[in-house]
């Protein structure tokens, strides 16, 4: 018993710290796990490279997969000198794709008001709404991750307290 209270604490604790890393610096935090995440794909890319090139039967070599492993590389070295480029192009890309929606649905509630439907009012709110929300992204997409990074520091942070208080607790998982 007391090692599981030992062991809760210690993960309360260093669940804690991290909710407050990210909390306190989400751009930084996003930097280092895009910079990870493009190690990682360097090296996955890199060992379909070289795989593709000691395999001494042509019919073992795979094209596709040489390709695979050269995109990955570029998008891991991407991701290493430029890690906030790819995550606002991604936000972007999103935000294009929910205005696009939105607009058809604002097109949707338009006609609906002509024909005095009853959900009218609620497309058009909801219509606006999304499309304002859409524009924002596509302004700022980095901050919308920082925001979001902040809320899992937090959430972070709400569950090393629970932890912390479930491990003086009597009940067993």
């Amino acid at each position: 018993m007391k090692k599981l209270l030992k062991s809760t604490l210690v993960d309360a604790i260093l669940l804690f710290i991290l909710g407050i890393v990210l909390l306190v610096n989400p751009s930084g935090t996003l930097e280092t796990l895009f910079k990870i995440i493009g190690v990682m794909l360097i090296i996955m890319g890199a060992v379909r490279i070289i795989s593709f090139f000691v395999k001494k039967e042509k019919k073992d070599r795979s094209v596709p997969a040489l390709i695979i492993g050269i995109i990955l590389a570029v998008i891991g070295l991407l991701l290493l000198g430029k890690p906030t480029l790819l995550i606002s192009i991604w936000y972007k890309v999103a935000a294009v794709l929910i205005a696009y929606g939105a607009i058809v649905s604002l097109i949707r509630a338009i006609r609906q008001m002509k024909e005095k439907s009853s959900i009218a009012v609620a497309t058009l709110i909801l219509s606006i709404t999304t499309l304002v929300l859409a524009i924002m992204v596509f302004a700022n997409p980095v901050a919308l991750a920082e925001f979001y990074t902040q809320l899992i520091g937090v959430s972070f942070i709400l569950e090393s307290i629970t932890l912390a208080l479930a491990s003086f607790g009597k009940s067993e998982i």
